[in-house]
């Protein structure tokens, strides 16, 4: 039966002219190849019958993660679900580690594998949640203050679900080598990756690799070679002028109307920019301080923001820009500007042999129509740049999206992942 003779079609749902109605569902805008979701659906089915794993259970798993969701460094109770639950399925005791305080690291291997090995393999899950109220309405909501509105509780899940596949097949894994699994803590704060790192979490990994769920159509993998997501360096600008009673701003120095005009000027840099290749940076501000009372000058006047950037190239000409404004801007008032680099995480990057790896194993288990070439790199970012400045390794979105459901971006907070 065609999709429009179905009964159940819903009355948004149109013609797709260029795929026609047989295969292609278009729903407010959405295009969803049918046949990608039944292929999605039959390979659930084979993932339970093959490999003996219990989707009920993952899912039921995936949502008391996010019923106890807990944001970063403080994921306790998560870490204890994972290790419960590795430990459920056969995982070796003495392969399965504390990394990071709060993370999990277990090692899928024959034998000990000896160290520095290039041919060793790391996927990757973050597991950590944002502090915010949830509103998803779900009977599984957190109502702790945290929510999983980044759908970390699914990436540790799909881990998990993958871990008990690895676990029943480690006879495969060939002597001296192995698969690390890293259930990775902190990714919201950028500190767990760093962690992980000074804890030699990835000493001898040859590869790595994470995906992260996404707004496109269930089933669609979207990734490109190079630079996959941007840099982000959280910045601090501080002025400091003169105190003065609000009557009286000529007999002070207003830090606050200095620091509006450093503001400005940070967006009319990011305009002028121009770029061949690729997209534009981007600086936001999301945090602004100053002042006690509304009738004092006060002494001093903060914000703190974000700069994006997709190379080395841009990040230095941007930073030089920033600095020029923040030490010449102030001084026209009177005031003068300190800039603060309080945190740097470099673009997350695919390699090429890891990616050409990756999308072959796509192909084989999803086919290789469901791959979807990025043109450019998106805005976010992520702490899996840092080891990806390191090792070669490769990141990439899977869809998430039915076609009749409304677009909730991450971060909302009442997003909830697609199980």
């Amino acid at each position: 039966m065609c999709i429009r003779d179905s009964p159940k079609t819903p009355k948004t749902v149109k013609r797709c002219d260029k795929h026609g109605w047989k295969k292609i569902l278009v729903f407010n805008g959405i295009c969803c190849n049918m046949d990608k979701v039944l292929r999605l659906s039959k390979l659930t089915q084979q993932f339970q019958t093959q490999y003996g794993v219990n989707m009920s259970e993952i899912i039921a798993l995936r949502k008391s993660i996010h019923q106890e969701a807990e944001v970063a460094l403080t994921e306790y109770k998560t870490q204890k679900k994972i290790i419960d639950f590795l430990l459920a399925k056969g995982a070796n005791p003495k392969q399965l580690h504390k990394i990071a305080g709060t993370g999990v690291i277990y090692d899928i291997a024959n034998s000990h594998p000896q160290n520095g090995n290039s041919t060793n393999m790391c996927i990757r899950a973050d597991i950590d949640a944002l502090p915010q109220t949830e509103t998803s309405g779900v009977p599984y909501a957190c109502k702790t203050g945290a929510a999983h509105s980044c759908g970390h509780d699914g990436h540790t899940a799909t881990l998990l679900a993958a871990s008990e596949v690895f676990i029943k097949n480690a006879h495969k894994v060939p002597p001296g080598k192995r698969l690390r699994l890293l259930f990775q803590p902190g990714e919201e704060t950028f500190e767990g990756a760093e962690r992980v790192i000074a804890e030699n979490g990835v000493s001898g990994i040859g590869e790595i690799y994470a995906l992260h769920n996404h707004g496109s159509g269930t089933g669609t993998v979207k990734i490109k070679e190079g630079s996959m997501l941007s840099g982000v360096i959280h910045f601090k600008v501080c002025v400091k002028g003169k105190s003065s009673h609000g009557s009286f701003p000529d007999k002070g120095f207003d830090p606050i109307t200095a620091l509006s005009y450093v503001h400005s000027s940070l967006h009319s840099l990011i305009c002028m920019e121009q770029c061949e290749k690729g997209p534009r940076p981007a600086c936001t501000v999301g945090y602004v301080q100053g002042g006690t009372a509304f009738n004092i000058i006060p002494e001093t006047a903060t914000m703190e923001g974000s700069l994006r950037v997709f190379s080395k190239e841009m990040e230095e000409k941007m930073l030089g820009g920033i600095e020029n404004i923040v030490d010449n801007v102030p001084g026209a008032f009177g005031c003068k500007g300190k800039l603060e680099l309080r945190r740097k995480i470099p673009p997350v990057m695919n390699h090429k042999v890891p990616m050409q790896h990756l999308l072959r194993a796509i192909e084989a288990v999803m086919g290789k129509d469901v791959i979807v070439p990025m043109r450019s790199a998106e805005m976010s970012s992520e702490d899996f740049a840092l080891y990806t400045e390191r090792i070669p390794g490769a990141y990439f979105f899977i869809g998430g999206r039915d076609p009749d459901a409304p677009l909730i971006i991450n971060h909302n907070s009442s997003f909830d992942y697609n199980d």
